[in-house]
């Protein structure tokens, strides 16, 4: 599901950033018997390539670009998932893989989903597994939709205490056109970054199963002071994705 892309660019973002996806297609059997009936199975799948992986505005592949793919299932609002990308060495790997798994519904023209995530690095040395809990609600007129997302990690063992993450995100679509205009910010604070703010803001082209993405990346971070060096300033992220 888009949404649950997004989720990591604010997702995303995340999504981030990842903020580009396309609509969830059926299998063939319910595309044959109506793929909107009730009880029928989604599956999506999706591979995107990106100049820089930016996780809440900070680049976790050294500014260097990262290869990424998701498949998702969903049914009657429930959803699970795994998405994984390559990232700078982090807890002995360059792999990140996150589950996930959750509920979309609506509430009258409000749109919301709840679930849960885990960060796991494959064949790391285990010490930076996370478990996170999340939930969005969104609100569409037109082409605008505005999103807010929350994201809260509790006290655990990889982590020095607990970690919030707060932000908005609206994204337009430029009628007549297969572009969409889009711009975000974020508050955080806790083990993850401390105190910090986060924003992007940027357009996307789609073409069928075809998604192109440029947007612009800061945060409110001092280099020197944080500790992440060029990570944390301001970079402009590109990135094409299909999704099957």
């Amino acid at each position: 599901m888009t949404q649950h892309l997004l989720r990591r660019a604010a997702l995303a973002a995340v999504a981030s950033f990842a903020l580009a996806a396309a609509p969830a297609f059926a299998q063939d059997e319910a595309e044959e018997e109506g793929a909107g009936e009730t009880g029928a199975f989604d599956v999506e799948a999706t591979a995107t390539i990106l100049s820089d992986y930016r996780y809440r505005g900070v680049s976790l592949t050294d500014r260097g670009p990262a290869a990424q793919a998701s498949v998702e299932v969903s049914w009657n609002g429930f959803y699970a998932g795994a998405w994984a990308t390559t990232l700078a060495r982090t807890a002995g790997t360059n792999v990140e893989l996150d589950l996930y798994a959750g509920y979309a519904g609506a509430a009258g023209p409000i749109e919301y989903e709840v679930g849960a995530q885990v960060y796991l690095y494959p064949g790391g040395d285990g010490t930076a597994t996370i478990y996170e809990g999340t939930g969005n609600v969104s609100y569409t007129i037109g082409p605008v939709t505005a999103r807010l997302l929350a994201e809260y990690a509790p006290d655990q063992e990889n982590l020095g205490g607990d970690n919030l993450y707060l932000s908005a995100d609206v994204r337009v679509g430029i009628p007549t056109t297969p572009f969409t205009l889009f711009a975000q910010a974020g508050r955080e604070r806790g083990s993850f970054y401390g105190s910090k703010q986060d924003w992007s803001f940027g357009a996307e082209f789609t073409q069928g199963p075809f998604t192109a993405s440029l947007g612009f990346f800061d945060t409110d971070l001092d280099p020197v002071a944080s500790g992440l060096g060029r990570n944390v300033r301001s970079g402009i992220v590109a990135s094409v994705s299909f999704t099957f």
